[in-house]
């Protein structure tokens, strides 16, 4: 890949580290407005119907820092 294509690749993993949890926050305060209720924690909400949604937030997360680990190791091995 060329040095562009890196810095746009870069570019992209972060912002999508930056959307994905704004979007689960987002759909925590839609699911509170909802319902009427707040939970005492994030995880608490794993137990609620908005299951699916948080591991699959928290999963998509993981995979992207998993991700960007390994861009950054390959751009300095350079």
């Amino acid at each position: 890949m060329d040095e562009n294509q890196d810095r746009d690749t870069l570019r992209y993993l972060r912002l999508m580290l930056l959307v994905i949890p704004l979007l689960l926050l987002v759909a925590i305060a839609w699911y509170a407005c909802w319902t009427g209720r707040i939970w005492e924690s994030i995880s608490s909400y794993y137990l609620g119907p908005a299951r699916n949604l948080f591991v699959a937030m928290m999963v998509s997360t993981g995979v992207l820092l998993v991700v960007y680990k390994s861009l950054a190791l390959e751009s300095t091995a350079r």
